[in-house]
């Protein structure tokens, strides 16, 4: 256990499995305690009370292998949003 809370934006959720689910609300298929694999793409502060940026879409939920090692995808969504990658 990490002991890390946190919460990820419903843009870097992993839509195949939304839609293979048939999911009406991403709670559907991500309920409040699920352990998931995250991909950190920022981070603000020091402590376990820092902020965490992360994906959920660009790791294997399997192994938590890295779907997109050069960060391209990731960069692209975040641009999108108006966010930065540090």
């Amino acid at each position: 256990d990490t002991g890390w809370d946190g919460m990820v934006h419903s843009t870097q959720l992993d839509e195949e499995k939304l839609i293979a689910a048939k999911a009406k609300h991403p709670g559907d298929v991500y309920t409040v305690g699920s352990r998931v694999w995250l991909k950190i793409s920022n981070v603000e502060g020091y402590s376990k009370r820092a902020k965490l940026q992360g994906s959920i879409k660009y790791v294997d939920q399997q192994d938590g292998k890295d779907l997109d090692a050069g960060e391209q995808q990731l960069l692209l969504d975040l641009t999108s949003r108006g966010l930065t990658s540090e």
